[in-house]
């Protein structure tokens, strides 16, 4: 009964539904109610052709007049639920050491050979689940013959980009070792070719470790993931519920954090993102015990495709369309795409990316999903603050976590980087008004123009309507006067300010709320 009554006021808090007043004493909203607790949960298995076959021949229809706004958000537009989200980076700027660091830095200890305790079954990588001497365990990751660095790069710099920006991610390290390091686990069973379990040899792990790259010390380099804390529940989806989940209500195509993820896959090329990179776990966190939800396996951000370069069509158009498979045929396999005339430099550690080519209205990942196909302006304003939240250096540090061998692939990577970035800025603040931190000094409205802070706009004039907001009926009632910054002088709790480009495109509203005799913004809408 508890947990019916807990479920039931989330829902009351996340619902889109207003029954009555707009806003609350309470709004907005820093932080999310503690979660209800999670008994147990059955894990799901992720499949890679359905969801394929899923989202190419069944993609979301969705028409922008059908979309509903995002949730769970507080009234000033910002997530708030830890299970999903964490505000890092845009919100409190963390040190260069923190970025670096991301989820944690600690890879398994050289001091005792490392045990195999399973074979990888997951991804075409190949690797190793192992227990270090201390008793921590990892996922091992490796590079392949042909192209040294490259995916065990774009794995760890992509694992720490995405945990600064707020998702959940996992410890992720580049480790150097020999041979010797690494062993069979005295438990560890292998398939044989008849399909029979037997003990794993020593001759089973050199037939993976021929196929891995070593360096010319004759030391292998591999990505250290340390696995993830609590019980594996597969992954989640980017539409519908968990059922087995109480805390889960919010449709996940509506949550923004996951709209949102649209435009920071777009930066760092993470053209493969779909549910089997994601996982949910049941963790315990003092005397919570919830699911948690984390993105994983980043080998093919950036410009690899894990056991290659991505392919030259990554970013510029979906595994399958159907418009340019019929051109494709009626050409006779003649027909160009502009894609296909790009020219990348020779990074063997970098694979294929550039930004030339980057083109953040059209770029598209490798499957459609529900949550992506549902963006509206607010969600790409929402995820482009964060992304502008990285500074050239910080871009440079974290991408030398890949450790390159040829500083050149670091360059290029962080120029690339950069103009992406700057690219998506851009592009987001032609769709909407830049408009962020609002706030009232010296009894004026003021705010920031992120587009002039970020340089890609002069400074630029604003109107402001004035209205009084009942907040109970939601009904608006205008106030005459010149339309300035300068909040009027009235009795009421509550105003609205509708801000205009010179008059041009649609406004961005904001609403003030008068306490203890002083106004403070109390929502937005964009």
């Amino acid at each position: 009964m508890v947990q019916v009554q807990q479920r039931l006021l989330i829902t009351l808090l996340f619902t889109a539904t207003v029954w009555a007043a707009k806003f609350y004493p309470d709004d907005p909203l820093l932080e999310a109610p503690p979660p209800v607790r999670v008994a147990s949960a059955q894990p799901r298995r992720a499949s890679g052709s359905y969801d394929y076959l899923l989202n190419t021949f069944r993609p979301p229809a969705i028409s922008p007049e059908e979309i509903p706004p995002s949730a769970p958000v507080n009234t000033m537009g910002e997530v708030f639920e830890p299970a999903w989200y964490e505000h890092r980076h845009s919100a409190r700027r963390m040190t260069a050491g923190e970025l670096v660091r991301g989820a944690g830095n600690q890879p398994p200890s050289p001091d005792a050979p490392w045990d195999v305790i399973a074979p990888k079954v997951e991804g075409v990588t190949p690797g190793f689940v192992i227990r270090d001497g201390s008793g921590r365990e990892y996922l091992l990751k490796f590079d392949s013959q042909n192209h040294p660095e490259m995916a065990s790069a774009a794995e760890v710099i992509g694992s720490k980009f995405f945990y600064a920006l707020g998702y959940h991610t996992p410890e992720n390290t580049i480790v150097r070792f020999r041979r010797e390091q690494i062993r069979p686990g005295g438990t560890t069973l292998v398939d044989d070719p008849g399909g029979r379990r037997r003990p794993m040899t020593e001759a089973d792990l050199n037939r993976v470790l021929l196929r891995c790259w070593k360096d010319r010390d004759g030391r292998y380099r591999a990505v250290a993931s340390r696995l993830i804390d609590g019980k594996r529940l597969g992954p989640f989806q980017f539409s519908g519920t968990r059922a087995d989940d109480p805390n889960d209500i919010v449709p996940h195509e509506r949550r923004r954090e996951l709209r949102g993820l649209f435009l920071m896959s777009a930066w760092l090329g993470h053209w493969d993102i779909r549910p089997v990179n994601t996982v949910d776990s049941l963790v315990d966190e003092g005397r919570l015990r919830y699911i948690k939800h984390f993105l994983i396996d980043f080998g093919a951000t950036l410009g690899s495709g894990t056991i290659g370069p991505k392919s030259p069509r990554a970013g510029h158009a979906p595994m399958f369309r159907f418009r340019n498979a019929a051109m494709h045929t009626l050409t006779l396999g003649f027909s160009i795409e502009p894609w296909m005339r790009i020219r990348y430099p020779d990074l063997p550690g970098v694979g294929r990316f550039d930004a030339e080519s980057f083109d953040p209205a059209t770029w598209e990942p490798a499957h459609t999903n529900a949550a992506f196909a549902s963006r509206l302006p607010a969600d790409d304003f929402w995820a482009v603050r964060r992304i502008l939240a990285f500074r050239d250096d910080e871009i440079a540090a974290l991408v030398r976590t890949g450790e390159f061998s040829d500083s050149r692939a670091a360059d290029w990577l962080t120029e690339c980087l950069i103009e992406r970035r700057d690219r998506i800025g851009r592009y987001v603040f032609e769709q909407s008004l830049p408009l962020d931190e609002f706030r009232v000094e010296g009894g004026r409205l003021r705010f920031t123009d992120l587009a002039v802070r970020h340089g890609f706009a002069p400074e630029r004039a604003y109107e402001i309507s004035w209205t009084v907001f009942d907040n109970e009926r939601g009904i608006k009632a205008p106030l005459p006067g010149e339309r300035t910054a300068a909040v009027p002088s009235v009795r009421t709790r509550f105003l609205a300010a509708a801000i205009l480009d010179s008059g041009q495109g649609e406004p961005l509203t904001v609403y003030l709320r008068r306490r203890a005799g002083r106004w403070e913004p109390v929502g937005v809408e964009r």
